[in-house]
């Protein structure tokens, strides 16, 4: 992975975690973003798109938009990440899914402390904090092989 990639895919997932946790809201511009800087990076380092990863995370996240678990801006914002990990997936879920339910945990726990009703998490953030954790793994695991 290149730095200049690197560099503004953790500037556009900050921005989308703070926007999520604020407004509850992933701004489009902000995961085409995602997106364009993930076939960017595709394109410098020569490799392909994870396509195949990004349509079945794509068909996942659908289901649990339609069961109303999830909301359309995670659907679209795990999709662009997922085109980042051709071979990483399994790892970029991971640490999406243990971000999530850390999140989720805090999340209701100072709903509970407040005495409020608890309906929504901004899992942008936690699909921000797996994207870069898998990121940073990926990085640093580059420069070791030199």
């Amino acid at each position: 992975m290149t730095c200049l990639p690197l560099i503004g895919l953790a500037i556009l997932l900050t921005a989308v975690s703070v926007e999520d946790w604020r407004r509850f809201r992933i701004p489009n511009r902000l995961v085409m973003g995602v997106a364009a800087l993930a076939l960017l990076e595709a394109w410098a380092t020569g490799r392909e798109p994870g396509w195949i990863g990004a349509a079945a995370v794509f068909a996942a996240m659908t289901v649990l938009y339609a069961c109303g678990i999830m909301g359309g801006g995670d659907v679209k914002l795990m999709s662009a990440c997922a085109l980042l990990f051709p071979q990483n997936l399994p790892g970029f879920l991971f640490f999406t899914s243990c971000a999530g339910g850390l999140l989720a945990c805090g999340w209701l726990g100072l709903g509970l402390a407040r005495g409020l009703k608890v309906r929504r998490v901004p899992y942008g953030a936690a699909i921000g904090a797996g994207a870069l954790t898998q990121l940073g793994l990926n990085f640093f695991k580059g420069l070791a092989a030199g």
